[in-house]
Parts: structure tokens; sequence; C-alpha cells
């Protein structure tokens, strides 16, 4: 998988188990680059092109921008549909047992309509699983405890759930310690995840395998 950017030159053929760093020393420069990742990702036109084998890829498929690691919701709508596909197929088997509740339920409602003053009520009598999910609002749950555990739960989700290839990080060495953001970069490559750290000064790494772009001031590129 390749990613390019005319614009800073940036040319990333990711790697297995390497993480990409991205330093950009000019604040101009640096929110430049980042309105225009994040405008591409809402699908307009920009120069960031993400290909696999020679096919050009669509940005807000398969990349990822996380801005406020403290944001992040595993229950957003395109995560948690996902989701209840993956309950619905565990419920394979279990169609008759919802049947049964479908009908205890279709039973209580004809008994509350029968006693109330009106008899023109209708309602859907095919309770089918995703209806039940949301009746009951299952929903991911996520003890909070260390930013980065949240975070290492959150890029599985997208990897598993959403097919997310690429995920863009702002700024995380503000939030992480470097030891968490090495915990981090692993555990993204075990989920074959390419993680690209976004940061306004150079990041040094020395636990995982890395590699460091670093557009200055002048736009010029050093790669480390």
């Amino acid at each position: 998988m390749r990613l390019v950017n005319v614009s800073y030159n940036i040319d990333i053929e990711f790697a297995e188990n390497r993480t990409e760093i991205i330093s950009i020393e000019g604040p101009d420069i640096y929110t430049e680059f980042i309105q225009e990742l994040i405008s591409q990702l809402d699908g307009e036109a920009g120069n960031f092109v993400l290909s696999e084998k020679n096919d050009t890829l669509k940005m807000d498929k398969k990349v990822e921008f996380i801005s406020n690691p403290f944001g992040v919701d595993f229950n957003e709508k395109r995560i948690i549909s996902k989701a209840y596909n993956v309950l619905r197929d565990s419920a394979e088997g279990l169609d008759e047992l919802r049947e049964k509740i479908n009908s205890s339920i279709v039973n209580i409602l004809d008994e509350v309509i029968l006693r109330s003053p009106y008899d023109n009520f209708v309602y859907n009598l095919d309770l089918d699983w995703n209806t039940l999910f949301k009746l009951y609002e299952v929903k991911v749950q996520f003890e909070e405890g260390k930013l980065v555990d949240k975070l290492i739960q959150y890029i599985k989700m997208l990897a598993e759930l959403l097919g997310i290839k690429v995920v863009f990080l702002l700024n995380m060495s503000t939030f992480l310690t470097k030891y968490e953001l090495q915990e981090l970069c692993k555990s993204a490559q075990y989920e074959k995840v390419n993680l690209v750290l976004l940061e306004q000064r150079e990041l040094e790494l020395t636990d995982v395998k890395n590699r460091s772009h670093i557009i200055d001031c002048d736009r010029c590129l050093i790669i480390k």
C-alpha cells in the first residue's frame, strides 16, 4: 500500500511492522496538510492518493484521522452497525427463540390495545435481530482507564469492523508517553494497520521500527 502527496513530496510505501512519522515544522504548512487530509476524508478532491497494487483506494473508506483521542466513540453509527452484523451472525440457530420472544411481545401489545379506548393502532409484527439490539440498547462498553488502552481497542475495531488500513494520529506525543506510543504502534502493527503519527516536531521512537519524514519550513523533505 502506498500513500502519495506531490504537494509535500510525500511518497510512503507502507511496510509491515513499520510506523510512519510525519513531522511538519512550519505551523502554516502543518495546518494546510491537516486541512487537506480532512477534506479528502470528507469526500472532497485533494492531492492525497492511496493505492494498492496499482488500484486507487477511496480515502474515506480506508483511512481514519484521529485528532482528539478523548473523543473516540466506540458506539458511533458506522461502528455499531457493523457490530450488529457480527452479533446477527452469532445468533445463527436462535431464530426459534427470537420468534417466541416476538410472539410474547405481540400478545402483550394486543392486550394493551384491547384495553385502550382506541382500536386503530398498528405495529410491526416482525422483531428482527437489529430491532432487538436497538430495543435493548446493545452497545460497546469500554472501561475507562489509560488513554492508550482506549486507542488500542478503538483502532482494533476500526480494522476488524470497518476495514480501515491507515490511521493518522495527530500530536499523540502530547498525550502519551514514549512507552505508550510504542505500545500503540506495536498493537497497530499486530492488527495490520498502517499507523502515521503527525507531529509538529521530530519524534524518536527507539523500541519499534519506524521511518521519519520531516517537512521543514521551506517544504524540503528529509527522510530518516
